[in-house]
């Protein structure tokens, strides 16, 4: 079996793309969802409220609330570990030989790719090409994620899960598709507000004119010198995302025109 395990914190978008580009080859979607945000503020469990959107894959669903977290001492970081680690609650029934993939939602795994490299020892490392604010705007210096989905057998999974994040035996090209920072100001301004990266919680950066001139200039917010560019939507894509343009066209920069709904 093939467990495809990640956390979640809003993103219902990435959300339906993953569940249906990956659906032919999972088994099982191991969904770990909070009630606080790694800064320990209370936030809803919106996969919870919208579960009936994704009712065709509910039975291959196995959905986590994290809500016992330690005592919290000013560290994202802790909460952001603790979260990532209790993927393993879910692993229970696994057995030796069945295949973990773990990512966070947006670093999504070709499909293809895995079912060639899945059954290779060690830890595998999937490459992964870099969005940022769209899912059409490629990063121009460093076209491909390096620290992508960590794919490894149960019985290999030996340390806390969020180590995995950081070891790597074999490094996979054409390994899918890292969007990140999606779908607009304010889920940009709420991540920032959220996650661990607490450097950046700042009225330098987590501000809605900063925030939008990074949008439309194409560079990337917390690095200037990290440029990005619209490029087509080809079949190098999901092909989930090909055959619902029109439903994602929210999440894609027209290579031409700039506009804010």
């Amino acid at each position: 079996m093939i467990y495809d395990c990640f956390i979640f914190f809003n993103e219902l978008d990435l959300l339906e793309l993953r569940l249906n580009e990956l659906d032919y080859i999972v088994d099982k979607f191991v969904i770990v969802e909070a009630t606080k945000t790694f800064t320990n503020k209370p936030k809803p469990l919106v996969f919870q409220d919208n579960k009936e959107k994704f009712s065709r894959f509910l039975d291959k669903i196995d959905y986590l609330i994290v809500d016992d977290f330690p005592e919290y001492k000013d560290d994202p970081w802790e909460y952001e570990y603790y979260q990532r680690n209790s993927i393993i609650k879910a692993l229970n029934n696994c057995s030796p030989d069945d295949i973990i993939m773990i990512s966070d939602i947006d670093e999504i795994p070709n499909p293809e790719t895995v079912l060639k490299v899945k059954d290779l020892p060690g830890i595998k490392c999937l490459e992964q090409k870099h969005y940022y604010f769209y899912v059409n705007y490629i990063n121009k210096n460093q076209v491909s994620w390096p620290k992508g989905t960590r794919i490894v057998s149960y019985k290999d999974l030996t340390l806390p899960v969020n180590e995995y994040r950081y070891l790597t035996d074999i490094q996979v090209d054409n390994g899918g598709w890292h969007f990140s920072y999606l779908g607009g100001v304010d889920k940009v301004k709420l991540k920032i507000d959220s996650y661990s990266h607490q450097e950046f919680n700042n009225e330098y950066f987590n501000n809605t004119e900063k925030i939008l001139s990074a949008l439309e200039d194409g560079v990337e917010l917390f690095n200037i010198e990290c440029v990005y560019q619209a490029t087509d939507i080809d079949d190098s894509y999901p092909k989930y995302l090909l055959n619902n343009l029109d439903k994602f066209k929210h999440l894609i920069r027209n290579k031409s025109v700039f506009t804010v709904e």
